[in-house]
């Protein structure tokens, strides 16, 4: 997942026109051991469609990359559930991701709708495992840990001190400067706790970092409860979002503590689109700034009106976008209502959806299909600015 943000974010800033986006479903549950075989024939054939409308200044460039997907689809290392690819004369960016996608081929600007979806619909999540000595961190993705890092506290602290030191010696030391009044033990577990404390509000920076580096939207705590209870106390910041804690020890496996972590996010998360489709189900049966179905939503977003769109996990819609001025209808749509161009492109809503709410700055959630029978039925539901 770290590979397509990064893929994501190159191809947002592509200003080629000449780029071929590529979706292919290899999932082997669906198609078996002839997976690969099934993608091939269907990606010869959509290239064939598309290369009777390629202008003729421009069909070598594209018959060399129609010959470097097709070697790669066919010879190629692939695993995972899909294959995505975005290639040009100048790059050719590929990722094998463990979740199922539309098959779709695009000649043009790079086609990120799908790629668009699939990231917000499988977030990252980040894990912090709090000890007194040590922090770590774990970035899961699809339930698999991609990048993980440890933070200790200081050695020159106290508390290292007296870790190598027999306790009688430490005992016999004299008079530590700078530190408060009382026996020796209550100075000295005074001043380890001080320095624990000091070492975790430190970790605040590695935290945000965590969040902007590895795309990290949500953060759960683990270790023992009343650690993580302090621990947040410690870094309490409006930067960071903390949507729980789970307790883990010593025999807790990285295994064990994702799925709780991924538990806990799950509720969370429901939580959140629940609140979310009861306010759209609530406004739109007022007819109060809030849309039900893709017409409504389509008329609300190109109005610059919405603020926030739910989308069902499994929709499966079909639109179509004049490759004239861009605009999106319904798959009924025989020519652009806006410039009547009849020069019209088909795609899925996960293809096309994102890119036009990216366009209006409309924020995007997707939301499981479990959640409300009657929202279901629509698939999508629009929240207005005004």
């Amino acid at each position: 997942m770290l590979k397509l943000h990064s893929i994501f974010k190159k191809m947002l800033n592509e200003q080629s026109q000449e780029v071929l986006s590529v979706y292919l479903n290899m999932d082997p549950s669906q198609f078996g051991k002839n997976n690969r075989s099934i993608a091939l024939i269907w990606l010869k054939d959509s290239l064939k469609e598309i290369k009777k409308s390629i202008a003729q200044d421009t069909l070598k460039k594209f018959e060399q990359l129609e010959r470097k997907i097709l070697d790669e689809v066919e010879y190629g290392d692939l695993h995972g559930k899909s294959f995505i690819a975005f290639l040009s004369l100048e790059f050719f960016e590929i990722a094998h991701p463990r979740v199922n996608v539309i098959n779709e081929v695009w000649w043009g600007k790079p086609s990120l709708g799908q790629l668009d979806w699939l990231l917000e619909e499988y977030r990252n999540i980040g894990i912090i495992k709090v000890e007194a000595e040590k922090i770590h961190y774990y970035v899961v993705s699809m339930n698999e840990v991609v990048k993980e890092w440890e933070e200790r506290i200081s050695e020159n602290t106290l508390l290292w001190q007296i870790k190598h030191s027999p306790p009688e010696k430490v005992l016999r030391e004299k008079a530590i400067p700078g530190l408060r009044g009382g026996d020796t033990k209550e100075i000295i577990e005074r001043h380890i706790n001080e320095e624990i404390q000091k070492f975790w509000k430190e970790s605040l920076t590695s935290l945000e970092n965590m969040q902007r580096n590895y795309y990290i939207k949500e953060i759960v705590l683990a270790g023992l409860d009343s650690q993580t209870e302090l621990y947040q106390k410690n870094i309490h910041t409006d930067q960071v979002r903390i949507i729980g804690s789970i307790h883990v020890s010593k025999e807790t496996s990285i295994n064990d503590m994702i799925a709780a972590a991924q538990d806990v996010f799950k509720k969370y998360e429901r939580n959140i689109e629940m609140k979310l489709i009861t306010e759209i189900l609530e406004r739109s049966e007022k007819n109060t700034n809030a849309s039900l179905g893709i017409k409504n939503a389509l008329k609300v977003i190109q109005e610059g009106r919405a603020g926030i769109v739910a989308l069902t996990d499994n929709t499966d819609k079909i639109l179509i976008e004049c490759a004239n001025c861009g605009y999106v209808m319904t798959k009924d749509a025989k020519e652009c209502s806006q410039c009547l161009s009849k020069n019209l492109r088909v795609g899925s809503i996960r293809t096309l959806l994102p890119p036009l709410l990216r366009k209006y700055k409309v924020s995007m959630n997707i939301v499981s299909n479990s959640i409300s029978d009657k929202f279901s039925k629509h698939g999508i539901g629009v929240l207005w600015r005004y």
